[in-house]
């Protein structure tokens, strides 16, 4: 991972208001735009974070995140996970995760309860797993070419210091199983 210049709001960002409420908002598709000028040629992915809240255009009241799957790159806001830190940082690692998957290229998925899912509000965020499919799972493995077993024992590792056990194991059971 490496961390980009920040990009100047000011310039090329259109800033919306919610009207029920009057929070400032970013126009995500803007964001994008301006990610997408910016991809480096060795990049896999270009994900734009912020603490702002995103819309994508006048009919939407807002979006979690947003990619374009042929473009590499994505936008991310922490704005709606609320102010308990365990399941704010278990919704962002969801939406991040999902985002940065569609980035790759990969769609939404239909055939099993995945990370890929389509997501319509943060009850559905909520009931979505932290991993995805195996046909998931194979179209990120095809792009990438790395060793499940690892990936798996590393995320594990990582949700065990994070104090999420409930993840952890079954990050780690999958490590186990598909070890040789």
């Amino acid at each position: 991972v490496k961390v980009a210049e920040p990009i100047d709001l000011q310039k090329n960002v259109r800033v919306g208001r919610r009207e029920k409420f009057g929070e400032t908002q970013l126009n995500c598709v803007d964001l994008l735009n301006q990610l997408q000028a910016r991809v480096p040629r060795d990049a896999y992915v270009v994900m734009g974070v912020t603490m702002s809240d995103l819309f994508p255009g006048p009919d939407w009241n807002f979006v979690f995140g947003m990619a374009r799957i042929k473009n590499r790159v994505g936008v991310f806001s922490f704005a709606r996970y609320g102010d308990e830190p365990k399941l704010a940082l278990n919704r962002a690692m969801k939406v991040i995760s999902h985002e940065t998957g569609h980035a790759f290229g990969i769609r939404h998925c239909t055939h099993f309860h995945c990370l890929m899912n389509g997501s319509n509000g943060m009850n559905e965020t909520d009931r979505a797993p932290l991993h995805v499919c195996p046909s998931c799972l194979r179209k990120l493995y095809w792009g990438l070419q790395f060793d499940p077993a690892l990936r798996y024992q590393k995320l594990g590792e990582f949700l065990t210091e994070e104090n999420m056990a409930d993840q952890s194991a079954w990050f780690q059971k999958r490590a186990t199983m598909i070890r040789p």
